[in-house]
C-alpha cells in the first residue's frame, strides 16, 4: 500500500474523517449565536451523503481525493468511493469504517495484495472518529467567527460563516493516540481556516470548506464538503468478510 509523507497522510485522514433562521427576518446576528444552532441540528442528523474533494501538497507530493461518502454522523460507519492521484492517472479509491475497523480497497492498493484479497485492513492510520458536528463546534469555540454573506447552495439559502481554527484540538477529539502522531508529524506547523453555509431551513450544514497551509512554507491542503442529504440509508456499508481482506500491506 503506498504510504504518503507523515504530515500529508495524517492530514488526509483528519480531512477524511467529515445552520438555520434568526427571528429577524432572516438576517445574521451573533456567529457563536448560529453555529451553535448549527451544532445542534447537524448532531441529530442519524448519517448523510456528501461529496468530497480534496487536494493537497505536502513534502514534494500531491495528492486529490474526489469522490461521495455516506456515514452516521459519529462516523463509526463511512464509505468513501472515488478516485485517488498523487501525480499520475487518477484510481478507483474506496475507503470504509465499520466499527473503528479501517478497510481500503480499490485500484490504487489492489496491486499490494495478496492473491483473492480484495481489502486491506489499516487500523493503525487514521483518527477514530471525528464528526461534522465536532468540526461545527470548533468553528463555535473560535473567538474569530465571521459572518461572509448569504448564498443560495443548490438553491437553498445559507448563512456562510468563516473562522479559524486549532488544528492540534481537532486531532484531539478523534483520540491521543492520533492527535500524538499528528503533532510529531508537524501539526503544530499548520493553520487552518474553515468555513461552513448554514442552511436557513433546517439549521443544518449544507457546505464545509477547509483550508490549511504549512506555517512558513509552500505545504497546503483544501477540502470541500458539499452536504447532499441527511438520514440517508447506510445498508451498504457492510463489513467485508474476512476471506477478502489482508492486513496493511508494507512498503
Amino acid at each position: 500500500m503506498r504510504r504518503l509523507p507523515s504530515l500529508l497522510g495524517v492530514l488526509l485522514l483528519l480531512a477524511l474523517a467529515g445552520c438555520g433562521s434568526d427571528d429577524d427576518g432572516g438576517k445574521p446576528g451573533d456567529p457563536e449565536a448560529l453555529l451553535g444552532r448549527a451544532f445542534t441540528a447537524t448532531d441529530k442528523a442519524r448519517s448523510y451523503r456528501a461529496r468530497m474533494d480534496i487536494d493537497a501538497a505536502f513534502g514534494g507530493q500531491t495528492v486529490a481525493v474526489n469522490g461521495t461518502v455516506l456515514a452516521s454522523s459519529d462516523q463509526r460507519r463511512a464509505l468513501l468511493k472515488g478516485k485517488y492521484s498523487d501525480g499520475g492517472s487518477p484510481q478507483e479509491m474506496i475507503v470504509m469504517t465499520v466499527n473503528g475497523r479501517n478497510f481500503a480497497g480499490g485500484e490504487y492498493i489492489e496491486s499490494a495484495l495478496p492473491p483473492g484479497k480484495r481489502w486491506a485492513l489499516v487500523n493503525d492510520q487514521g483518527p477514530s472518529m471525528v464528526s461534522i458536528s465536532d468540526f461545527v463546534e470548533l468553528l463555535q469555540e473560535s473567538d474569530d467567527a465571521k459572518f461572509v454573506g448569504e448564498e443560495d447552495v443548490r438553491g437553498e439559502p445559507t448563512t456562510r460563516v468563516s473562522a479559524p481554527v486549532d488544528v492540534q484540538k481537532l486531532a484531539e477529539r478523534s483520540d491521543s493516540k492520533f492527535a500524538d502522531e499528528f503533532a510529531r508529524a508537524g501539526g503544530d506547523k499548520l493553520a487552518m481556516t474553515m468555513e461552513v453555509w448554514v442552511a436557513k431551513d433546517d439549521d443544518r450544514i449544507s457546505r464545509m470548506n477547509i483550508d490549511m497551509k504549512e506555517k512558513g512554507g509552500p505545504g497546503r491542503l483544501g477540502a470541500f464538503i458539499e452536504m447532499l442529504d441527511y438520514d440517508v440509508d447506510l445498508s451498504a456499508i457492510r463489513e467485508p468478510a474476512e476471506a477478502q481482506v489482508a492486513e496493511q500491506p508494507s512498503g
